[in-house]
């Protein structure tokens, strides 16, 4: 039994749990100590399930919150699963081949690419987001929980406003992929959605929720955790909405983060 209370503990992935393609040593180890003590501990990652890579997952965790909330498993059950609407993808992928917006569709299973994404990609250094083959766009798939956007002149404020209503975008969450680059998401689906789903769930109050993130996408969750900390080289809008800064995920901030607050 831990001397403090249960905890329920939600990390971001890219820049938060991994420092570039790797889980520091210490990070996982505080993980594995923190669930020893009691607490419980979730991935909250806008990856789609199929890049929680395994060695991702190898120290252990309580559940995953995949696709910025789209996707929400505590343990193996699924409480929330949001996707787009079959006509709403047609309907995006239409507007986006017109405008010559290279972009990639996200499900459980797979990465569905446009035909002119590999292309860009051949000049961006590679990315532990995208190691997996995409497939085409026009193949058999799942449902489509994000559509992430790469590779164009348009403005998002152009892509926000056409679609407003029923998809919101977030710019520039995977920074190599350009200033130009965003996320469209259902309308009000985001990790803070999907971790008051899963903190239900566990009967955990919200004051006892702790959120550890680095970008713009964990906005919302720093918002509704009772805690939330920022990486030490996370964006300063991110940095300023955080009740605690810890060092970067690369120098033993999520060790850091969870000794300074209890966990182990």
């Amino acid at each position: 039994m831990t001397a403090h209370p249960r905890k329920m503990v939600f990390l971001d992935v890219d820049g938060t749990y991994l420092a570039g393609d790797s889980v520091p040593p210490s990070a996982a180890d505080a993980v594995r100590a923190a669930r020893a003590n009691g607490h419980l501990v979730l991935l909250c990652t806008g990856r789609a399930l199929v890049q929680i890579y395994p060695w991702i997952r190898e120290a252990g965790f309580d559940g995953i919150i995949a696709a910025a909330g789209g996707m929400v498993m505590v343990g193996e059950e699924v409480l929330a699963s949001r996707a787009f609407a079959p006509e709403l993808v047609d309907r995006a992928t239409t507007w986006l081949d017109e405008r010559g917006i290279a972009y990639w569709l996200e499900t459980d299973a797979a990465l569905h690419a446009s035909a002119s994404l590999e292309r860009l990609l051949e000049d961006v250094p590679p990315q532990p987001y995208l190691a997996i083959p995409f497939e085409p766009v026009g193949s058999e798939r799942g449902e489509v929980r994000k559509i992430i956007l790469i590779g164009s002149d348009t403005p998002l404020d152009e892509t926000r406003a056409h679609f407003a209503g029923d998809l919101d975008i977030i710019g520039a969450t995977i920074p190599a992929l350009g200033d130009n680059m965003g996320e469209l998401a259902l309308t009000g689906v985001h990790k803070a959605t999907g971790i008051e789903i899963a903190a239900r769930h566990a009967g955990v109050d919200r004051a006892d929720t702790i959120g550890f993130g680095d970008g713009t996408n964990d906005l919302e969750m720093l918002a509704w955790c009772g805690v939330g900390v920022a990486m030490g080289d996370a964006a300063d809008v991110v940095k300023d909405a955080a009740d605690l800064v810890v060092a970067s995920a690369a120098d033993g901030g999520i060790a850091e983060g969870f000794a300074k607050l209890g966990l182990i």
